[in-house]
């Protein structure tokens, strides 16, 4: 009995440490929602807890910055007053990457029209509606979609735990010296949950393990460059990998 407890104890010290060198781990659920054709999806990401730090070799934490306010702060007036516009821009990239990879089939996360949006549009002129819908259509190109809310199945929200900036030099610096293209890339640590939109059903759970983006010389962009990681080759390469296994 006591051979049959430790052999046990190996085995989960054993997976753990093999999750550990993963940037995503399944928690909770599986990864079905993404492969879902023809369901939509809203996305929030949530910085309200976000620690912000720099991290040195092996992943431990070089320097620490404090909050994201405390951190815009430090950097002065202009990051936070930009703050919020850089925020929006994250979503808006993370839903367009999103569509990018499931341009064909699987999830699509769109934009919602808010109910005020929802009701000046009625109020609209036939020649204003006709603009707005060509603006749209033209948004789609960019795989951005504008739907309304009660359309989607499901509802992602990203949580943000810890956050590196990433670094532009070594972004920089990696592109001309024909390096990785993480390298300067930002670093995610976190969860993302899916949930069904009418029953909030927990669908799925996932584990941000140090994610990191493709670098960049604006941090806007290193920020979104996250998630183009996350939707275009984390979730493909384990949705293959768990198929895999089931033959």
């Amino acid at each position: 009995m006591k051979k049959l407890i430790l052999l046990a104890m190996a085995l989960t010290a054993m997976t753990m440490l093999n999750a550990k060198n993963e940037p995503v781990i399944v928690l909770e659920g599986d990864l079905s929602f993404w492969t879902a054709n023809g369901k939509l999806a809203t996305i929030d990401i949530d910085w309200n807890d976000a620690e912000v730090v720099e991290f040195g070799n092996k992943d431990k934490v070089k320097d620490d910055f404090g909050t994201i306010d405390q951190y815009n702060k430090k950097q002065g007036e202009d990051y936070v007053n930009d703050w919020p516009a850089v925020k929006q821009t994250v979503l808006t990239t993370a839903s367009m990457f999103a569509n990018m990879t499931n341009k064909k089939k699987g999830l699509k996360i769109i934009t919602p029209q808010e109910p005020a949006t929802l009701e000046a549009i009625k109020n609209m002129t036939d020649e204003q509606k006709a603009e707005l819908k060509a603006a749209q259509a033209k948004a789609e190109k960019r795989h951005l979609l504008y739907r309304d809310y009660d359309l989607a199945t499901y509802d992602i929200k990203v949580h943000v735990d810890t956050i590196d900036m990433g670094n532009a030099a070594a972004s920089a610096f990696a592109s001309l010296a024909g390096e990785g293209q993480y390298r300067g890339g930002a670093v995610l640590i976190g969860t993302m949950e899916v949930r069904n939109r009418q029953t909030q059903e927990l669908v799925c759970k996932l584990q941000f393990d140090h994610l990191k983006g493709r670098g960049s010389y604006a941090e806007t962009a290193r920020l979104g460059n996250v998630y183009w990681r996350l939707w275009g080759e984390e979730l493909p390469a384990m949705i293959k990998a768990a198929g895999k296994k089931k033959k």
